[in-house]
Formats: C-alpha cells, sequence, structure tokens
C-alpha cells in the first residue's frame, strides 16, 4: 500500500493511504487564544476538504478541535474522537461522530485499516477550557503502522506499554509548546523527550509536529525545531527523523 504524509502545520496532518485521507487535529485559523498564527499553511483549504474521507481529533483544546477549521469540511464525513468528545463535537454540527474509548479498535475503508485509541498523558494543569479525554490514535495497514501522538506529556510507561502492543514505523510526534517546564513537563513533550519517546517505541521514523505555527508558551516557534536538529546532527537519526515544512509530504 502507498503511504504519504503531508505536515500541514501545528498537529494538522493529512495521511494518505492508497487514497484513502485521513486529516488530524485540522487548525487553519490565523487567530487562537488570542495567539496568531506566526507560519503559512502552504496548503488550499478548498482543496483539500473535499480530499478528506476521516477526521481524526486528539482532545478538545481549541487548537485541536477547533471549530472554525471543522466548519470548512461537510457536516457527513466521519470525524473520530475519545470518549466524552463527542459533546464538544456536536457544536460542529457533525453528523457521524465515532467515539473510542482506549485502546478500542475500529476498522476503515472496506476494512483495509485498523485505528485504535491509545490514551495520552496531557490536560492535567493548563487552564485552556475543556479538554474532554486526550488521546491518540494509533493507524494500521497491512505493511505500515502510524502512531498519532497527539498533545502529551513523557511517560515511559505508557509508551512500553503501546510499543508491548504496536510495531511503530512512523510515529507523528509534538516537540513544541515545552517552556517553563515547571508548568508544561505534565502536558508536552520537548524535544528531548520526543527522541525518548521514539526510542522507548522503536519506532522506525519520527515526524515532529506541534511546532512552528503558534506560539502557545514561552518557547518560540523556531526553537524546537532547532533544538531537535542540534540533538540528531551526526547521529544515525538524521535519516530517521523527517523534519517537514508546512505543506511538505513524505512518501514512506
Amino acid at each position: 500500500m502507498r503511504h504519504e504524509i503531508t505536515f500541514i502545520g501545528h498537529s494538522t496532518t493529512l495521511i494518505d493511504i492508497d487514497g484513502f485521507k485521513i486529516i488530524t487535529d485540522p487548525i487553519f485559523s490565523r487567530w487562537v487564544y488570542l495567539i496568531p498564527r506566526t507560519k503559512k499553511l502552504n496548503v488550499e483549504i478548498e482543496e483539500l476538504k473535499n480530499n478528506v474521507d476521516l477526521i481524526l481529533i486528539s482532545h478538545a483544546h481549541k487548537d485541536h478541535l477547533n471549530k472554525k477549521s471543522l466548519s470548512h469540511f461537510e457536516r457527513d464525513i466521519p470525524i473520530a474522537s475519545h470518549r466524552d468528545n463527542k459533546k464538544y463535537i456536536n457544536k460542529c454540527k457533525f453528523t457521524n461522530i465515532l467515539e473510542f474509548i482506549h485502546w478500542e479498535s475500529k476498522l476503515f475503508n472496506e476494512e483495509e485499516i485498523r485505528i485504535t485509541s491509545v490514551p495520552a498523558y496531557h490536560g492535567k494543569t493548563l487552564p485552556w477550557g475543556p479538554i474532554g479525554t486526550s488521546g491518540g490514535f494509533v493507524i494500521e495497514t497491512k505493511n505500515k503502522t502510524i502512531y498519532f501522538a497527539g498533545d502529551t506529556a513523557y511517560d515511559s510507561g505508557l509508551f512500553k506499554k503501546i510499543r508491548s502492543k504496536f510495531d511503530i514505523d512512523v510515529l507523528l510526534m509534538p516537540i513544541g509548546a515545552y517552556s517553563p517546564r515547571w508548568m508544561l513537563r505534565n502536558e508536552h513533550t520537548n524535544p528531548d523527550e520526543a527522541l525518548m519517546t521514539m526510542d522507548v517505541l522503536k519506532a522506525k521514523t519520527m515526524i515532529p509536529i506541534h511546532w512552528g505555527s503558534y506560539m502557545f508558551a514561552l518557547d518560540t516557534p523556531k526553537q524546537p525545531i532547532r533544538i531537535l536538529k542540534k540533538r540528531i546532527a551526526g547521529t544515525n537519526l538524521e535519516n530517521k527523523v523527517l523534519i517537514l515544512k508546512n505543506g511538505e509530504s513524505v512518501s514512506l
């Protein structure tokens, strides 16, 4: 099967599996929480909205479940999230809402794709409004397994459990909005923790997400990727960590 991943920006990616297209946490807005977007989308929303078969929502924070961004999509498109998030998605008037409990799996695209809800460690201290249930998704096809982590802090026990259940080929891992650590340690991974997660999972490839588009914390939009590049420079991770620009795609 053919797999192509496009980094749209922040935690929004487009995962194309033989033409079945999954979008994660779509956020196109110029402003979120009175915070401006700092980097262009580099994709056409009108073209994008007509080429999506499934929407995945990791949790209910407005930079992940964004009502204005979701308004671009047809209301009958399947939209999947974790338990307790339906009440927030309902406000967007979608008619085909799929709720997962953690570790539950559902089949898509004539049963060729299996998607499993997995927990995340996030939303313990932030005053950013309703969060619902936070989690990630593991997407399995006959020859690839992709883990979209959503928003999460580092939790070695959680990642070891995921590793015991899945052989991760591609890790879509957040690296930004981590400073100050006293406030955000239990919310978001920093670049070093993202690499630790990759190691615990034994993931073959990592694509960093949750960086560059907004400044939600004291680390600047470009700081996480500068640190990540420094950490992997001169190591075998240079070919395993794929840093994509907004709108850039990679075939796997």
